[in-house]
């Protein structure tokens, strides 16, 4: 429901009988009245700037039960609606209402999949969306896998090299987007092979993924996912409910990937109740593979399906090995990477999940230095992912 701001009537100022001076509550009762008349004035001449833009409500149910674990789950995809798109959504926080921006830019895209162009030792991936990589949903562009089987994963994926086949570390930096000077940052400053993981309420998501894909950087956009705790830990609007029926969980999933193209997967933001359900969790991790699309599990929950569900959607995903910033101190940030290091050398790939802390930059610049001389390759999340074990069908 939008919040709305409600302002009282003022009272009317009592006057003293005794005073002979102006009663300073009264003026003040005044100068907010001319105030607010002016304002009204201001509006009927030159408009609201939020006037005559669309914007949508997100109701959130409440907390219900855990669900019932049915192994006899609805497997069809939610249907899309080949309708205009509509603008994205940008989420005040505040009011808790989605409010419309600009849509993504066209500019610059060509009708084959997205190819990396070199500029000097710095990859720069091509503008998105790719054609034929997205289709028109009720809350704007939801990616799809291509007529010929392209899949945004694919298409959207930093390239990657390994010919001495070195043992492979993956790190994704999330919570970006919130935070300008953050984000831009971790675009910035860390190095290329880093994946970028975005907040879907920050605002201009677009034009954060488009710039960090020009700084070289593979993205994902995290999905917000029942806890234990909630509501009183609310992950925020659309967030995927145990209480809630598929319909509603695919409109949520739906609206969390539309606010942006260009990305190669989706990570959990929390999660832990919905993740534990077979009946919530199994259609979407379906989804999200019949999409084409990365799903990663931030590892933050022991309890969490996603390695028995996982190998039987037929999609491409990975649990990360260790929080490399759980501790935001230098010696704690560097033990943890040396466990990333001991986990690939154990099974060939290693992934680490973190947030933009300028310690935890500065900690992996440092530390990727020196990966050449160890004999381990900085890998893109793409290139660290679970072999898919059925070919993805096509969603329509």
């Amino acid at each position: 429901m939008v919040n709305r701001l409600r302002l009282s009537p003022l009272a009317a100022p009592r006057l003293s009988q005794t005073a002979a001076r102006p009663n300073p509550v009264a003026l003040m009762s005044f100068a907010l009245l001319a105030g607010l008349f002016l304002l009204g004035l201001g509006l009927q001449f030159f408009g609201d700037p939020y006037g005559g833009r669309p914007h949508i409500s997100l109701a959130l149910s409440g907390l219900g039960g855990e669900g019932q674990e049915d192994p006899q789950v609805a497997r069809s995809n939610p249907a899309i609606v080949a309708e205009e798109v509509p603008e994205m959504a940008q989420v005040d926080l505040g009011a808790i209402r989605v409010i419309p921006a600009e849509e993504a830019s066209e500019g610059a895209i060509s009708g084959s999949p997205a190819r990396p162009t070199y500029d000097g030792t710095r990859v720069r991936l091509a503008p998105a969306p790719v054609p034929g990589l997205f289709v028109a949903g009720e809350h704007g562009r939801i990616p799809v896998i291509g007529p010929n089987g392209q899949r945004p994963a694919d298409v959207y994926a930093r390239p990657y090299s390994n010919p001495d086949d070195l043992p492979r570390i993956a790190l994704v930096i999330g919570g970006l987007g919130l935070n300008p000077e953050t984000t831009q940052a971790a675009i910035e400053r860390l190095p290329q092979e880093v994946t970028l993981s975005f907040v879907p309420y920050a605002d201009n998501l677009q034009s954060w993924i488009d710039r960090a894909r020009e700084h070289g950087h593979e993205v994902i956009v995290e999905l917000p996912l029942e806890p234990f705790d909630y509501p009183s830990n609310d992950p925020g609007p659309a967030t995927l409910l145990t209480s809630n029926e598929w319909v509603a969980n695919a409109d949520n999933l739906d609206w969390v990937m539309s606010r942006a193209t260009g990305y190669v997967g989706l990570m959990n933001y929390q999660g832990a109740r919905l993740t534990a359900s077979t009946r919530s969790f199994t259609p979407v991790l379906q989804d999200i593979a019949a999409r084409g699309l990365i799903y990663l599990d931030d590892g933050s929950s022991p309890r969490s399906l996603t390695q028995r569900i996982g190998p039987e959607t037929g999609g491409s995903w990975a649990i990360a090995n260790r929080r490399i910033d759980l501790r935001r101190n230098e010696t704690a940030i560097s033990s943890a990477l040396t466990h990333l290091e001991a986990a690939a050398s154990e099974g060939g790939v290693a992934i680490g999940v973190g947030f933009a802390y300028p310690v935890t930059v500065d900690e992996i610049i440092g530390w990727a230095d020196t990966l050449d001389v160890k004999g381990f390759s900085l890998a893109p999340l793409s290139a660290a992912t679970q072999p898919r074990r059925a070919k993805n069908s096509q969603t329509k």
